[in-house]
């Protein structure tokens, strides 16, 4: 299957998809903002629609259950193994595959909607996944596309902690948070319109996030496999003084800042 990921972007697909099924509680954290990306598309019965970077199906369980025929696309084999799983569980009918957000394997216009929660942003060639969305989107169809903000805590998470200890993408899924940026990708293909949202996290303690991260989030996990002993224990340190930051009664909340870009097909 890897020769249907480009080159550029298989080692990314490993580590995203090297959680599994784990992926799912990490999901769960956002759920709030998957639901409304997927209420925002408006899908209807017997739309075909595709969920683009679907992780372990969160997204595309929910289209499923408003009566879409939903194809769930992912770059990392793991998640898609583990989004069928869940699905199968779940009593859904979704198809999932493997495939790449920049060389989608679908005909011009073969979706009547197209959403990516979270999930499209990471995929290196920022152009080239908003050509292909719009491409596979029939004239009239519609997107959803939800992106965390480079000026909120995720963004911030993401300067101040992560970037201490790996190279700065080239070209970061943060900048798909800048509307004006978004709107110059999708606006040739979209009449593109962002409301600004925040999804909270709530947990017990700053350690429950780091064990969360930890453990199914699968860009930190091969983070951690390739630094020493000293950087990863760095690492969790200011992750957690990160998000001890955001301590209010005993526990963390944190506001997660995004965008959600909405638009129909030209």
């Amino acid at each position: 299957m890897t020769d249907i990921v480009l080159p550029h972007n298989r080692e990314l697909g490993k580590n995203w998809g090297a959680p599994g099924d784990r992926y799912e509680a990490f999901s769960e954290h956002f759920a709030d903002a998957i639901e409304r990306c997927v209420e925002a598309a408006r899908v209807r019965t017997g739309e075909r629609v595709l969920d683009l970077a679907t992780g372990t199906g969160c997204a595309a369980r929910r289209l499923a259950r408003k009566g879409a025929s939903v194809v769930g696309v992912d770059f990392a084999e793991g998640m898609i193994l583990a989004a069928r799983e869940i699905s199968r569980s779940a009593g859904l009918d979704i198809e999932f595959q493997v495939g790449d957000a920049e060389a989608l394997a679908f005909d011009d216009a073969s979706f009547d909607v197209v959403v990516s929660s979270f999930g499209a942003i990471f995929a290196g060639d920022h152009a080239r996944t908003a050509a292909e969305i719009g491409r596979v989107c029939k004239p009239g169809g519609r997107v959803a596309i939800t992106a965390w903000t480079p000026q909120g805590s995720v963004g911030l998470l993401s300067l101040t902690v992560f970037w201490k200890y790996m190279p700065r993408p080239a070209k970061p899924m943060l900048m798909w948070g800048d509307p004006d940026y978004a709107r110059a990708l999708l606006g040739g293909a979209f009449d593109v319109r962002c409301e600004e949202l925040v999804t909270t996290l709530r947990a017990p303690s700053a350690e429950t996030v780091w064990d969360l991260w930890r453990h199914s989030q699968g860009t930190t996990m091969g983070l951690l496999a390739r630094l020493g002993e000293a950087q990863r224990q760095a690492l969790r340190d200011d992750f957690i003084a990160f998000h001890e930051q955001y301590s209010q009664g005993g526990e963390i909340v944190m506001p997660r800042e995004y965008c959600l870009y909405t638009g129909t097909r030209r």
